[in-house]
């Protein structure tokens, strides 16, 4: 369960050996972090909503539009009914 982690030691001057290079979730990271300035800030209590959004908006991001509305009614949906039970 899990995953493997390895690293680089950026210190030494290495950023990549084979496989293993600058961890991805640095990258996202940086992509993420001015997305809630346009909500004005997030708060902690809706973390996972607006990480949820922008999750599935970045998943979605190459799809037609018709796609992009039938994959999220289609999370609506199965969110709502989850709820209900």
């Amino acid at each position: 369960m899990g995953y493997k982690h390895d690293y680089v030691n950026h210190s030494i001057g290495e950023y990549a050996r084979g496989d293993v290079h600058i961890n991805n979730c640095e990258n996202r990271a940086s992509i993420l972090r001015p997305w809630p300035s346009a909500h004005r800030g997030i708060s902690k209590d809706n973390l996972d909503t607006y990480l949820s959004l922008f999750q599935l908006q970045r998943n979605t991001n190459k799809l037609p539009t018709i796609e992009k509305i039938k994959t999220k009614v289609s999370k609506d949906i199965k969110t709502h009914q989850q709820t209900m039970d």
